[in-house]
């Protein structure tokens, strides 16, 4: 049977009912609605308010086609601008990508400037890793519709295969969310986004030259004008968090003491950062006038894996040594 879907709200809203009542026999064979509650609400029932609905109008009746992370993030941002409906379904897509598992009504129409922050983040973390498909042809049971009257977001179990916008798990590679395209209904199970794992390595070279050729020892003269060089480098697929980065220096590798921490901001995918010398790589000046017999340097950059760690790494000293 072939079904026409109308442009005015009310034939969608018809339509979206018939095919509402029709998955009611999917449910027969998934199991009752009590077995399996998305993001702790059971069948039918509003993410924001609870509201019980069996009816409704899709999450965004004009679709999402985008096919790129930021045109997709600026999708759901233009939204949470927009109506009434629209300002829901940004902030439900939102808040259980970032496994959000129940709301409650005041958070229906916006999300915190630093929520949003944060899922964008998140989102081109996946996308820098390669672990969203624009346009996957996704088998789900489960669908979501909007409540009109509660102004709600609510499941229900729908067996289909559709285009769709999947996100896969880091480790795994399980899709872990997805949105339909035509009407930007999330589908599936709606796990949820979690922090793709980063790792971080901490470098620290010396030369004589500003320029140089690097290497983690040099001998010189006394009053000999040396060069450090200190970077961290992302070595993993996805952006990483903030960290922290302090220097280690003395006379002697075991002998060297620890500036404060240095807030750092999130590094890209396979990105280098230079820390406290020009960013193009040239190293810092130091006069070793001054120096008694060796002096050296370390690097050092906490946490050196993400998103939860809490080990501080250092890197092998660089070290120049003074002959009179």
């Amino acid at each position: 049977m072939k079904v026409h879907i109308w442009h005015t709200k009310i034939a969608r809203s018809v339509v979206f009912s018939i095919a509402v009542l029709l998955a009611v026999t999917v449910v027969q064979t998934v199991g009752s609605s009590q077995a399996s509650a998305m993001f702790n609400r059971g069948e039918y029932h509003g993410f924001f308010t609870n509201s019980y609905a069996t009816s409704g109008d899709y999450v965004d009746p004009g679709g999402i086609y985008v096919n790129n992370v930021n045109d997709f993030i600026n999708f759901y941002r233009n939204k949470l601008k927009g109506s009434q409906q629209e300002k829901v379904m940004a902030s439900f897509t939102i808040r259980t990508m970032l496994r959000q598992k129940v709301g409650s009504p005041s958070e229906r129409f916006s999300v915190p400037n630093n929520m949003f922050d944060e899922w964008a983040d998140l989102v081109r973390s996946y996308a820098d890793a390669g672990l969203i498909s624009f346009s996957a042809n996704y088998q789900f049971n489960k669908n979501t519709f909007y409540q009109v009257g509660a102004a709600d977001v609510a499941w229900y179990y729908h067996n289909d295969k559709q285009p769709s916008i999947v996100f896969r798990h880091p480790q795994t590679n399980a899709v872990i969310y997805a949105i339909k395209r035509s009407c930007a209904n999330p589908v599936g199970e709606l796990q949820g986004l979690v922090m793709p794992t980063w790792e971080l390595e901490p470098s620290s070279k010396v030369s004589v030259n500003p320029s140089g050729p690097w290497k983690q020892k040099v001998t010189v003269s006394k009053g000999t004008k040396v060069y450090f060089r200190h970077s961290v480098k992302n070595v993993s697929t996805v952006t990483t968090g903030e960290f922290s980065t302090r220097r280690f220096t003395g006379s002697g590798v075991k002998n060297l003491t620890p500036n404060g921490y240095t807030s750092q901001s999130p590094l890209g995918a396979g990105k280098t950062r230079y820390i406290g010398s020009s960013q193009d790589g040239t190293g810092k000046e130091f006069n070793t006038a001054n120096v008694a017999r060796q002096y050296c340097e370390s690097q050092a950059v906490k946490p050196s894996k993400g998103p939860n760690g809490t080990q501080e790494v250092k890197a092998d000293p660089a070290c120049v040594e003074v002959l009179d």
